[in-house]
């Protein structure tokens, strides 16, 4: 019998967060403002740049199961291009995230992580990505201020991407909590659910499609055991308020 779960685990992009477009010119544009000297040449010639040279190495990367993290592919980028910042990494990091793909909650997700705090639930993340932990977590707590994840996890800070189950064991080690006190709660498929069920967590799928460019598609395995749902609230009558 499914019991609930003490520890949640979220995916970020379409499960905690919607982007509702990715536009990385905006957000090299955004960053060339910070260099120093000032940058003469813009966005649209980074990303040609970095497109030519990353896009199917990154695709053959993602085949595999590794993640190759911005940080390393900008440093290549801005050294080919003689560009030098008056910012942290750190910083520029997040400058050109929020300028490239803003963000707001997924409908419902306030109300649910509301319920989870209310039952005692901790929480935390673990996402594919190119951005650093340190960016993914920041941009987590500016998204939901009143709510705690940790750990947060992004596969940028370890090579490894979902659905390798070590993102997932490892998650469990720092939260504390064996797999079967865990949900995971993702909206793909086999990053998510193939995941957490082969790390001996149950996984939530989170079946809802809400118009984000870069969104994968990917077949639900019929024989993974998991709780299918189109919309946050159907959780909700698993945490009570009191």
């Amino acid at each position: 019998m499914l019991q609930m779960p003490r520890l949640m685990l979220f995916d970020y992009g379409e499960t905690l967060a919607h982007e509702d477009d990715y536009r990385a010119q905006d957000g090299f544009n955004a960053i060339l403002k910070y260099a120093d000297p000032p940058a003469k040449l813009d966005g649209d010639a980074l990303l040609a740049a970095f497109r030519e040279t990353f896009h199917e190495l990154r695709r053959k990367a993602h085949a595999v199961g590794v993640e190759i993290p911005n940080r390393q592919r900008w440093r290549w980028l801005f050294e080919t291009f003689d560009l030098h910042f008056s910012l942290p990494m750190d910083e520029l990091e997040e400058i050109y995230w929020d300028a490239a793909a803003p963000c707001v909650p997924t409908p419902g997700m306030e109300e649910l992580l509301t319920r989870l705090r209310a039952n005692g639930v901790r929480t935390g993340v673990i996402s594919n990505m190119g951005f650093a932990g340190t960016s993914l977590r920041h941009r987590i707590e500016k998204l939901y201020p009143n709510h705690r994840f940790d750990p947060v996890l992004s596969s940028a800070d370890y090579v490894l991407r979902k659905p390798n189950p070590r993102l997932f064991q490892l998650a469990l080690k720092k939260a504390g909590f064996a797999p079967e006190e865990t949900w995971f709660l993702g909206d793909n498929p086999h990053a998510d659910v193939a995941g957490a069920h082969a790390a001996g967590v149950f996984p939530v799928y989170y079946d809802r499609d809400l118009g984000c460019a870069y969104r994968e598609s990917a077949p639900l395995d019929p024989d993974i055991p998991c709780m299918r749902i189109h919309d946050w609230c159907e959780l909700y009558p698993w945490f009570p308020m009191n």
